[in-house]
Parts: C-alpha cells; structure tokens; sequence
C-alpha cells in the first residue's frame, strides 16, 4: 500500500564524498532510523535540484526528497503492507 505524505521533515543525514545518506527521520514526533537506502536519485523542478532517497527502516519504505537549495527534506510517500 502507497501512501502520499507529503510533509516536511527533520532528517539526520551525512554529507561525505558527495554523497548524500539519511540516517534518520523525524516524522509526527517519532524518530526512524533508516536501516537501508534502497534507492537514491537526483532530479531538478526547474534549476533547483532535488534529491530522492528511497529508504526503509525494517518494517516499512518511504521516501524523502532533500531540496539543497531551501535546506528543506520531506517525506513524500510511505510504503506499507498494510
């Protein structure tokens, strides 16, 4: 089951090599550690890039979007098999 979010987020991330990894997500006041990245992509909406990553936390995938221009992560979909 795809669910649509769409809702800013706090994310703990690291920055290394160029590249991008969220570690963990603050969603609704409860903490996700993501476990793995199953997928990270870049896309641009105009000249602003953004950058999609995939991600699951054991349970449950989701996916959050990282706009570098505005400092601004959202979780976009979550993925349940519910």
């Amino acid at each position: 089951m795809v669910e649509q979010i769409m809702e800013p987020v706090d994310v703990i991330a690291s920055f290394s090599g160029g590249h991008i990894r969220p570690r963990a997500f603050l969603w609704r006041k409860r903490k996700y550690t993501v476990a793995n990245v199953n997928l990270a992509y870049f896309g641009k909406d105009g000249k602003d890039p953004i950058y999609f990553f995939s991600v699951s936390d054991g349970a449950n995938a989701y996916k959050l979007s990282f706009r570098p221009s505005k400092m601004l992560w959202n979780l976009m979909e979550l993925y349940s098999e519910g």
